[in-house]
């Protein structure tokens, strides 16, 4: 594979995979596989994955924010910059929407924290939907409708979680 592309795989993984901007799904559809060919931890009949075989890194949190230009997101809660969730402020379950006034985005300790009803992490979550919110509102554009949506969705964030 590596005569048809005309590439060295090593160099090709280290360029456009740890350091550049091609995700596993990617540069595995680059060569031409599978995604758990090149990256997989744990293959059937004891078999190993290329970088397992090659000794390469994965690309990490750590390795992530090193990188120009590839920071992670921070929690909107406490700021940690590691993978994030997107909590549901009306949870999923109850009838909770995917808009953006419903969710946030929360590292996994405050997420859990927020599904358990920590006051403070509730609180502070509150703030953050409302602050987010009514930036959001034009107030050059005001109409009656955009007003009455505002106030219906400030309405649910407060109400929500007591």
């Amino acid at each position: 594979m590596e005569k048809e592309l005309g590439l060295d795989f090593i160099d090709d993984y280290n360029r456009n995979y740890l350091h550049g901007d091609l995700g596993q799904k990617r540069f595995a559809a680059k060569w031409g596989v599978s995604k758990n060919l090149i990256f997989a931890n744990n293959l059937r009949g004891n078999r190993r994955s290329w970088f397992q075989m090659l000794n390469l890194p994965k690309k990490d949190s750590q390795l992530r924010s090193t990188v120009p230009g590839r920071d992670l997101p921070a929690c909107e809660c406490c700021g940690e910059e590691i993978p994030l969730d997107k909590a549901h402020w009306k949870e999923h379950e109850k009838g909770g929407p995917y808009k953006s006034y419903n969710l946030i985005n929360l590292c996994p300790n405050c997420h859990r924290k927020l599904d358990r009803g920590d006051s403070e992490i509730t609180h502070k979550c509150r703030k953050i939907l409302l602050f987010r919110e009514i930036n959001n509102f034009n107030t050059k554009d005001y109409t009656e409708e955009k007003a009455e949506t505002l106030l219906s969705i400030c309405e649910n964030i407060i109400l929500e979680r007591r």
